[in-house]
């Protein structure tokens, strides 16, 4: 039989935060996955596609209230697993382990998410996108949670969520650099001292409630765009902010309350953007 429902697509980086994409599709349900019937959202339901479309992998969408954990019931051979509008608060540390070949791992709309328990990411080798979206109740992530090894991970999108703090990714182990680490409209309220360590492309740290970054705050970071944009109240810039952090092309500190701006760390900069920044 033929089910129609909303995939949103999160591959893709570029994808503006604002403008997610949605698409509808017309997919068959894959019995082995799960054998549900129809039910109300609030009830709580899983879709299941089977990926016989080559540009469509093993995949499953569960939705509605009643699921207070991650189902482990769904075929093994899941690549994507998006949760949304579910009653979880917490992701424990067994949560991931029947699904190990999974590839995209979405959390959305999870009103009571307050904890991620550290081993929730163990194993997880294929796994290339984390994307956490709407979580007002989750204000820290456990340091242990990223002490891990994710060798293809490219994605890590942590959005519109209660974090006050920059979560410890300094021992996070991949293959290569990420193409992306965002974490735009949380509530960080600092960068100290050390706590941005990752090796990206790009990270996003937009329409925070940012007001300091201090010396060394992306020390022995490797990245090469860094956005601050929207963080309306941040003033105070130190001038060796920036130091350590290497291959550091473009910097946007749009729309801050930015007056000075350091030097150590920017030599090698190609493109600085300050748009709509004034005293606030």
């Amino acid at each position: 039989s033929l089910v129609m429902l909303y995939i949103v697509s999160l591959a893709d980086p570029r994808m503006s935060l604002h403008g997610v994409t949605v698409l509808l599709l017309a997919v068959t349900v894959c019995v082995s996955c799960w054998d549900v019937k129809e039910h109300l959202a609030h009830t709580g339901s899983c879709r299941c596609w089977n990926g016989t479309d080559p540009e469509l992998m093993p995949g499953s969408l569960c939705y509605g209230d009643i699921f207070l954990e991650v189902p482990n019931n769904l075929t093994s051979s899941l690549r994507k697993l998006t949760i949304t509008d579910a009653g979880i608060s917490v992701l424990q540390a067994d949560s991931l382990q029947p699904y190990r070949a999974l590839r995209e791992f979405t959390v959305m709309n999870v009103q009571h998410l307050h904890l991620l328990e550290p081993g929730i990411f163990f194993n997880m080798m294929y796994l290339q996108t984390i994307y956490i979206y709407n979580a007002p109740a989750l204000v820290q992530l456990l340091p242990s949670v990223f002490n891990v090894s994710l060798p293809n991970l490219k994605i890590l999108r942590i959005i519109n969520t209660g974090l006050k703090c920059v979560p410890n990714f300094s021992q996070l182990t991949t293959a290569g650099a990420l193409i992306m680490v965002d974490l735009e409209n949380n509530q960080i309220q600092k960068l100290t001292t050390g706590s941005v360590q990752i090796r990206a492309e790009s990270m996003v740290l937009n329409y925070n409630a940012i007001t300091e970054v201090e010396k060394g705050a992306f020390n022995q970071s490797q990245i090469a765009k860094v956005s601050l944009k929207g963080n309306q109240h941040l003033s105070k810039l130190h001038e060796s902010a920036f130091e350590g952090l290497k291959s550091l092309r473009s910097l946007d500190l749009s729309e801050t309350s930015i007056s000075v701006l350091p030097i150590i760390g920017l030599q090698e900069l190609d493109v600085l953007r300050v748009q709509d920044t004034r005293d606030r």
